[in-house]
């Protein structure tokens, strides 16, 4: 039986306890065999749990090392990876965390789990060219209201209740952590990677967002104009549009202007 074959038969046993393993083990009887085997399993099954901990330090760090590793180990019970590489280990933890008895009612914690998730996801996006404000100066101002936008594929926006970005942050940099606050309202996260591989992101006000909103939807910049019309002094709103579009030109966080 040659190496790949047993790589196979031990993540079968891993993941359904298949028992073709038993044939590449030399022992005297089962019992043993499955001793043997025991040792491996449960320090595969540590060595997940430390790549989770590696991925998600801040939650780690906020549950403690004993709570962390009983929610983790329960959590692999329930979605045993079934993928060589251990980037997907974690696809469900965040559903999981809203489901597990210790930590259901930790909208904090679940909050953190999802933003350290999400800096894992964006870190592998596929690459893209964005555009700057020498494509928009490009166009014609009465061709303005007819532009539609694409974005870098990276972009997401997420709504938080905490303060999980500047906890995660300070956490990071090794500053005075500040305790998880709650905000009166949930304030909106865009997320995306910089052209040099960097994963970004910037608390932005509910009219930006629904101007996201509108322009991926493919909305012209005339029709998220009206709408920004609805919300605030119809005087404010062209220099409101304009100012948000720079930012995201100098994010840079667009990929292509449309006329």
């Amino acid at each position: 039986m040659d190496n790949q074959q047993i790589q196979h038969y031990f993540m079968e046993h891993f993941l359904t306890n298949d028992s073709n393993i038993y044939s590449a083990i030399k022992g005297t009887n089962e019992a043993f065999i499955k001793a043997r085997l025991a040792i491996y399993t449960d320090g595969t099954r540590m060595n997940l749990i430390e790549v989770l901990a590696n991925d998600f330090p801040v939650l780690a760090s906020l549950m403690g090392q004993d709570l962390f590793t009983e929610v983790m180990h329960q959590y692999l019970e329930c979605y045993p990876s079934r993928h060589y590489s251990a980037f997907h280990i974690a696809d469900h933890i965040v559903d999981f965390l809203k489901e597990h008895a210790a930590v259901a009612e930790r909208l904090d914690w679940q909050e953190i789990a999802h933003f350290e998730r999400i800096l894992d996801t964006l870190m592998i996006s596929a690459s893209c060219p964005t555009v700057s404000v020498a494509a928009l100066q490009a166009i014609e101002s009465e061709q303005w209201p007819s532009m539609t936008f694409a974005f870098h594929p990276s972009v997401q926006w997420f709504m938080y209740d905490y303060n999980v970005a500047d906890y995660w942050q300070a956490w990071i940099d090794k500053r005075p952590l500040d305790t998880l606050e709650r905000s009166a309202h949930a304030v909106p996260w865009i997320f995306w990677q910089s052209p040099g591989g960097e994963v970004c992101f910037r608390a932005y006000k509910m009219p930006q967002l629904q101007m996201l909103q509108a322009l991926q939807a493919n909305k012209t910049f005339g029709d998220v104009c009206e709408q920004l019309a609805t919300t605030m002094d119809e005087s404010l709103v062209a220099n409101y549009a304009l100012e948000t579009l720079l930012n995201w030109l100098h994010a840079p966080m667009i990929s292509a202007i449309n006329s």
